[in-house]
């Protein structure tokens, strides 16, 4: 499932722009992010290649979930690719929360400290609930480190290591490309990945986490 929010509405006739409802796909693609080399954790505040899913039906709870607000925002992460900080990230799910501080719980574990904040491997129900919007301060032409995502990667649940690589090669690939004030909505464990960027342009994305799972044994969310 995904959605995309396009550049901000303009009106030709000037004066204040009409409201817009975000653009909700109906076809199965999603995007994504991880922890990477230019990234700061908490801020202040069709591709030709793309071979086209079997599965085009929508995940309803994140549909829904869009729609209604109903998850609050539990992480913000900035990336920013430069000429001089460029990096490339192969596939993976996002299997990690930010936590305020660190509670030995069951079934949660292991325990990270990135950038001074805690971060834990739940279980994977709560990473299957979660939503991940990626808010794109710049273009992100092809040449400019567009995420690429599995379609439909993310209804497999915990993927092995070893399954990727052929979950990727069956289920085909879709690059996220967008342009400057576009938003992605995407379910948070969709297999991802990004190349470096061959431009001399940033590529600044701020993405942020939602969630409405409440975290058992006095666990709590970082938040934003």
């Amino acid at each position: 499932m995904y959605s995309r929010v396009g550049p901000r509405f303009q009106n030709p006739r000037g004066g204040a722009a009409p409201q817009r409802r975000p653009f909700v796909s109906t076809t199965d693609r999603s995007c994504a992010r991880r922890h990477a080399i230019r990234a700061r954790r908490n801020p202040p505040a069709r591709h030709p290649r793309t071979r086209r899913p079997a599965d085009q039906r929508p995940d309803p709870r994140h549909r829904r979930a869009l729609c209604e607000r109903r998850r609050p925002p539990v992480r913000a992460i900035l990336f920013d690719k430069t000429p001089a900080t460029n990096w490339a990230l192969g596939w993976h799910q996002d299997r990690t929360i930010v936590v305020r501080n660190r509670r030995d719980t069951s079934g949660y574990g292991p325990w990270t400290v990135k950038a001074g904040l805690h971060h834990v491997g739940p279980p994977f129900a709560i990473i299957d609930a979660m939503l991940t919007l990626r808010i794109h301060l710049d273009d992100v032409p092809e040449n400019n480190a567009p995420l690429l995502v599995a379609p439909g990667s993310h209804r497999l649940g915990r993927l092995p290591e070893h399954d990727i690589v052929a979950t990727v090669e069956r289920l085909g690939t879709l690059a996220c490309l967008a342009t400057r004030g576009d938003v992605w909505a995407y379910a948070t464990p969709i297999l991802h990945a990004s190349a470096a960027s061959t431009t001399s342009a940033h590529r600044r994305v701020l993405q942020v986490d939602y969630s409405a799972s409440t975290l058992p044994d006095g666990l709590l969310w970082r938040g934003i």
